[in-house]
């Protein structure tokens, strides 16, 4: 996940609360913002977000 989220642009601040959208048996679905797993990925223009709500460090 290190590198994923790291090439993926997010600030290293905010890598270890990034959420990772998961099935109730623990499989990883999704890093929002950043890639979905190809067996559940739907049709074109979907796409799960997260905005991170403002947080003062």
């Amino acid at each position: 996940m290190k590198d994923l989220l790291r090439e993926a642009g997010v600030p290293p601040l905010l890598r270890k609360r990034w959420p990772l959208l998961c099935a109730a048996d623990g499989e990883l679905l999704a890093v929002p913002g950043v890639a979905v797993a190809f067996r559940h990925a739907a049709g074109p223009g979907w796409w799960p977000l997260w905005r991170p709500s403002r947080v003062d460090w």
